[in-house]
This record gives structure tokens, C-alpha cells and sequence, in this order.
């Protein structure tokens, strides 16, 4: 089953509104079935990207209120999450409730900034890009899974 059927099954259980569109389906860019599982279980609720890698790859910035269709490793969809906020803060004010949302390792800041400078210095340098702890920018996203429904 692709993302859009299973947006279209969704939809027709009346977990999606009707009119709803799906906007996107991805899936996390390092362990992306086990990250999906720890969306499916409610344990990660939150996750960031890097701000400045946008302009390059000329993607649109995340917005509340769409759906998106989470994959896994072989690009099989887990689940659709709704986008609840979507905000872009530099990456040294990223907060400790955003970092135990994010739901990875302890669940504490120190972890996530090691963790995730580690990572966007990677992503960065892929898209030709410097990624600086101080002065980078990061776009932060809460969501929920709407279906599947527990």
C-alpha cells in the first residue's frame, strides 16, 4: 500500500476529514522504522530539521494543521500524524520539554544537542552548508498520530 491509499483508507474510517489533503509523506532520515515506531506508540510527539537546508533544497517549511504520511525504512506507511505547531527558534534555544518530546534516547537536552548537532552537521555538509550550534536555526514540529487509531 502507497501513501496515498493509505491516506484514502484513513479517510474512509473518518479518521482524516473528508476534505482533508495529504501533504507529504517522509520518513525520518536515520532509523526511520524506529523512530516511526516510537511515533505509533506516542512516545515521540515532536521532531526538528535544519532551517537553513530549506533555502537550498528549495522545500516548503512544515505547516500545523496538514497531514503527513510517516514511512518506514522500505518507504511503507506507519501512520499519519497532524502537524500541531510548527516554529523556528535557533538551535541553542531548542527547550528541554522539546527535546523530551522528541522522544529519542533519555529524553534529556544535553542528549538531544549532542545527538542532533552530530546530525545536522552531517546534513549540512551534504547540502554544501555549515552548521553552527550558535548561530543555526532549526524548525521544531509537534504532532499526533490520527491514524492508525489505538
Amino acid at each position: 500500500m502507497n501513501a496515498k491509499e493509505f491516506f484514502e483508507q484513513a479517510r474512509q474510517v473518518n479518521a482524516v476529514p473528508q476534505d482533508a489533503d495529504l501533504n507529504d509523506a517522509w520518513a525520518f532520515g536515520v532509523n526511520a522504522s524506529d523512530l516511526a515506531k516510537l511515533v505509533l506508540h506516542g512516545v515521540k510527539t515532536a521532531t526538528s530539521s535544519g532551517f537553513e537546508i530549506y533555502d537550498v533544497t528549495h522545500e516548503s517549511l512544515p505547516k500545523a494543521g496538514t497531514y503527513d504520511v510517516l514511512l518506514d525504512d522500505d518507504h511503507k506507511p506507519v501512520c499519519i500524524i497532524l502537524i500541531d505547531t510548527v516554529e523556528v527558534v535557533p538551535f541553542s534555544h531548542v527547550s528541554a520539554e522539546h527535546a523530551f518530546k522528541e522522544g529519542e534516547g533519555d529524553r534529556a537536552l544535553l542528549s538531544w544537542q549532542i545527538n542532533h548537532a552530530k546530525f545536522f552537521h552531517r546534513d549540512y555538509k551534504k547540502h554544501k552548508l555549515v552548521f553552527n550550534r550558535h548561530t543555526s536555526h532549526v524548525v521544531l514540529e509537534t504532532f499526533h498520530v490520527v491514524f492508525p487509531t489505538k
